[in-house]
């Protein structure tokens, strides 16, 4: 496990992509407790979390299901199956499910533009936020995930934030609806579905 922290909330992350490393981040920041597992014998990310939290528990070549015990969150990578067993296992136990974008969502603090689609995201993500610059509104531009992914787009300095939601991310489990403003392009099947979970 990461930090002797013994009443701080504990989570496991599936998938030590850049997603993962970045939710590691975000939640290690927070006080959490935390370990990974990983389907793979050698995740991409695995020397950037070492260099992060030696202490965080690493399981690789399968998903171990042994590490959900005292756990109240599981935050699953874009890409991982949920029909794993494991994740089977973690619904059996009650515990809840999520994904990067979902933990974007319960920490921003401000208003959220959302844009996903097929192609044209990255433009019409930055247009936004220069429109919102030239009318005098502070902004941050970003896609949810990735490579400090939650860390730029939740920090303080904003008001608004104008994102760049991959149908990969967008995919993921919400409890709640992340966007005020969804704009969507190039619209296809992918990006039907994509925009009817951000919808909520």
């Amino acid at each position: 496990m990461s930090a002797d922290t013994s009443n701080a909330p504990y989570a496991v992350i599936v998938g030590l992509g850049s997603t993962g490393l970045s939710c590691a981040r975000h939640l290690r920041l927070r006080g959490w407790r935390l370990a990974v597992t990983d389907t793979r014998t050698a995740p991409p990310q695995l020397p950037a979390l070492r260099a992060l939290d030696a202490g965080i528990t690493v399981r690789t070549g399968g998903l171990d299901a042994a590490l959900l015990e005292g756990a109240v969150c599981v935050v699953a990578s874009p890409g991982v199956s949920l029909a794993e067993p494991f994740f089977a296992e973690a619904r059996r136990r009650g515990l809840t499910i999520v994904g990067d974008i979902e933990l974007f969502a319960r920490a921003v603090d401000a208003p959220v533009v959302g844009i996903t689609g097929t192609n044209g995201k990255s433009t019409v993500t930055t247009l936004v936020a220069r429109m919102a610059q030239r009318a005098g509104v502070r902004v941050r531009v970003g896609p949810v995930g990735g490579r400090d992914g939650h860390e730029r787009v939740t920090a303080r300095s904003s008001r608004r934030r104008a994102l760049e939601l991959r149908q990969k991310l967008a995919r993921a489990a919400l409890g709640e609806p992340l966007a005020e403003v969804v704009e969507t392009i190039h619209m296809g099947v992918e990006g039907r579905r994509a925009h009817a979970q951000l919808l909520g």
